[in-house]
């Protein structure tokens, strides 16, 4: 990829021009060449520049260690599924599986017959039979509270 030669360049260009900058701090002569201020303007700022460098060269080179450390596990897991799923290909696990499935727990089915409560219709049009109006008192009955006030959603008796 055109991008990633050319920021690996730039980071290259950017950590030898670090060091040439460092072999020319040493001259004992630069104040002289460059001026006193602006030369220790440079060394103090040199260590933040190396360290720019460096980490613009190393970030990247542990970040691509890291990913294809990840990626190796990645196809390993991918391998271990790819024999899972050829072997569940074989008759006799398929067996297996299909015996399994009858232990499993069956769908319930509700039908209209055991529906106490619908939201298509208002409650007071519903009809209900004596054991359905009993299974209603009996619940009513179980959310008094000792005193036999009813609590409510709001804490208000009724």
């Amino acid at each position: 990829d055109t991008n990633k030669f050319l920021s690996g360049a730039l980071g290259v260009i950017n950590l030898a021009g670090a060091i040439y900058l460092g072999t020319l701090l040493r001259d004992p002569s630069l104040p002289y060449k460059v001026g006193p201020q602006f030369a220790l303007a440079i060394k103090d700022l040199f260590p933040y520049i190396l360290t720019y460098a460096l980490g613009y060269n190393a970030i990247p080179l542990i970040r691509s260690w890291i990913n294809t450390a990840r990626n190796r596990d990645i196809e390993a897991r991918n391998y271990i599924r790819t024999l899972w799923a050829e072997r569940q290909q074989n008759q006799n696990v398929k067996r297996k599986i299909l015996a399994a499935q009858r232990y499993r727990p069956q769908e319930k089915v509700i039908t209209k017959d055991k529906i106490g409560y619908s939201t298509d219709r208002d409650l007071d049009d519903q009809e209900y039979d004596d054991d359905k109006r009993r299974q209603f008192r009996d619940f009513d009955a179980k959310i008094e509270n000792r005193d036999g006030k009813t609590i409510t959603k709001e804490g208000v008796e009724l």
